[in-house]
């Protein structure tokens, strides 16, 4: 199979990885509604990935509309960092807590 091979005309080239029988679902992370909409459109798209947490609710909102939009496609929402980014488990009192260089000192998130 050659990924790099020149495009040809046909919608899809016989050699993509879906067609070879090399991908049987995508998805995608951090994208706006539109994006799943025009990638659903193209193929199915079986799961949606963003930071769903107490600290990142935004797949909520109304505006954008991120939630309703999967629903209506039927993706499944795949959340990571649940437990905010270890925040929730008990292990951190403060962000001294965190090892030097760990990015949670200066999360914006963390501070708040």
């Amino acid at each position: 199979m050659n990924l790099t091979s020149t495009p040809t005309k046909s919608p899809e080239p016989t050699n993509t990885p879906r067609r070879c029988g090399k991908v049987r679902y995508l998805g995608l992370s951090e994208c706006g509604p539109d994006t799943l909409r025009r990638a659903s459109a193209v193929h199915p798209i079986a799961a949606y990935q963003i930071e769903y947490s107490p600290f990142s609710m935004d797949i909520e909102a109304p505006d954008p509309g991120l939630l309703s939009t999967c629903r209506d496609l039927g993706i499944a929402t795949v959340a990571y960092s649940p437990l905010g980014r270890g925040m929730l488990t008990g292990r951190y009192a403060s962000v001294e807590d965190f090892p030097p260089g760990d990015f949670r000192r200066v999360h914006p998130a963390v501070l708040e």
